[in-house]
Order: C-alpha cells, then structure tokens, then sequence
C-alpha cells in the first residue's frame, strides 16, 4: 500500500501536475462564466503552491531531514574519505528502480538510484567489501519486455567487461515488494552465508528508514551484536572540495528552481513510510 501511495505522492508534489490541473480549471472557467469569481483564487492557489516548493524552503527541509541522525547511527551527512572506509565483509544495495533494460533492443534506462549500483560496485572494485548484494527489485509495475533491477545491473556488469572477474562475489536477493521485504530477505541470505558486517548503500535521504529496519531485522533474530550494519550514503550533490570536514556545500541550492520539489518530496516520503512501517511494526 505504501508503495503505490509513494507514486502517488510524487506525483501530487510535482509541479508540473498542477500545471494540467490549472489549465483544466482554467478551461472550466472560460467556459462557465458563474466560475469567473473562483478564478483569482485558483490562481493565487497555484502561484502559492509553485513558489513554495520550487523554493529554497524545500532544500532546507532536506538539510534537516538528513542531518537529524538518531542515536548509533553515524552522521550521514558527512562524505566518506576513502581512508575512512573500513574493509567490510558485503555491501548491500537496496533497489530503487535505478536501471532496467528493454530486453528487445538491448538498450538500458538509469534513473537517479543508479549512484547507489555504481558505489557499490566501486567498493567491491576496491577491495573495501568481499560481496555485494542486490535484488531483483519490485517487478509489480514492471513493464512488459524490461528487464528486472538486479538482473538488468549484471546484464550491464557483463557489457562492461566485469562481471565475470567478480561473478562469484555478486550475491542476488529475489523479488522484493519493499525495502522492509528487501532488509528481510537480504538478512536471511546474510546468515546462510555467515556475513556479520555490512555496508547499506542507498540515497542518504533514504538511509535513516533503511538501517532502522535492517536494525530491527537483526533485533528480532537475536543478532543485534552479531550482525553490524553501518551507514554507506550516496550523495549527488556538490561537496566542498578542501573543507576538514567535507561537509555538504549547501549554497548551491540556495535559488528557486523546479526542481527542488523532488526534496520536499523525498523528506515526505521518508517520514510518511517511518510512520507507516512503524504501525506495521517494521521499526
């Protein structure tokens, strides 16, 4: 149910759904002319809505979002310098329809959760994991003649030229419905293979819901001390280049543009999906 009122949300966010919208209400006006009195304020409506989440006030939200860290789980909003990343024995990467491919011309679509296959696979490349996990994704609104997520992803380790030096290494997690689902199984095939330590590599918006619920798997085994997972973020934005710290360079978000919706609507998502996999009892 989430899932599909997580579509919905994006949609509901995106301003250029209401661009359809306007110009409906716009075309009832014209023709009605008892509407002529709603029209002033259908417009300020709009114009309200459009300033609002096109505005810097959506980055700032995001800012909050992520660098409001809870208890054991380390600041995210800090970058790994790659000193800093310990050797772990498996990287996990949880789906997010990053690539599929049209299994009739060969050709592969990316959308933005690609970054998280790219880091994993540079940390398995690297030496700093043993294994990397994935899963075939959620194939309930898969397209027909698509490739699933997981599986697209070793089609396209296979074009490149890698798969095959690490094909041993590559672990793959069947269907999913959810990342709930995905933490499930994934913690099941972790046991079978006896990992204890692993990296979560996902958007750094998306981490917090994520080791929550990968925490709770290990709880409810008994393997709380046993089974460590830590923190991998992805992040796309611009760093700072010498700062100590590394810390997020925030000023360029600091400017109206269209697409800072796509923040509010990732903070929305995460803290609607935290409170409903909190009264399923996921958290």
């Amino acid at each position: 149910m989430f899932y599909f009122f997580s579509k919905a949300l994006k949609i509901l966010i995106t301003p250029e759904f209401y661009f359809y919208v306007f110009a409906l209400f716009m075309l009832i006006f014209v023709c009605r002319k008892k509407y002529y009195k709603y029209l002033r304020l259908t417009v300020l409506m709009f114009l309200l809505f459009f300033f609002t989440v096109t505005s810097p006030l959506s980055v700032y939200l995001y800012k909050i979002w992520i660098t409001s860290v809870d208890g054991d789980l380390s600041p995210v909003t800090n970058v790994f310098l790659e000193n800093e990343i310990k050797h772990l024995q498996a990287a996990v990467i949880l789906s997010g329809d990053g690539i599929q491919k049209d299994l009739k011309s060969g050709q592969y679509f990316y959308k933005e959760a690609f970054r998280r296959f790219a880091e994993g696979l540079r940390l398995l490349q690297s030496g700093k994991v043993d294994y990397l996990i994935i899963s075939r994704g959620n194939n309930l609104l898969l397209s027909k003649g698509l490739l699933n997520e997981g599986d697209s992803f070793i089609s396209w380790m296979k074009d490149i030229g890698v798969f095959e030096k690490i094909k041993d290494k590559v672990l793959l997690v069947d269907d999913v419905l959810n990342t709930y689902d995905e933490a499930k199984k994934t913690t099941e095939l972790m046991i079978s293979k006896k990992i204890k330590n692993f990296y979560i590599v996902t958007d750094i918006h998306h981490m917090k819901r994520a080791y929550l619920i990968f925490k709770k798997q290990s709880a409810d085994r008994g393997l709380s001390k046993e089974m460590i997972a830590t923190a991998y973020p992805v992040i796309t934005f611009a760093t700072t280049d010498n700062s100590d710290n590394n810390k997020i360079l925030w000023s360029y978000f600091l400017r109206w543009k269209v697409e800072n919706c796509k923040y509010l609507f990732y903070v929305s998502n995460e803290i609607l999906g935290i409170i409903a996999y909190k009264l399923k009892g996921y958290l």
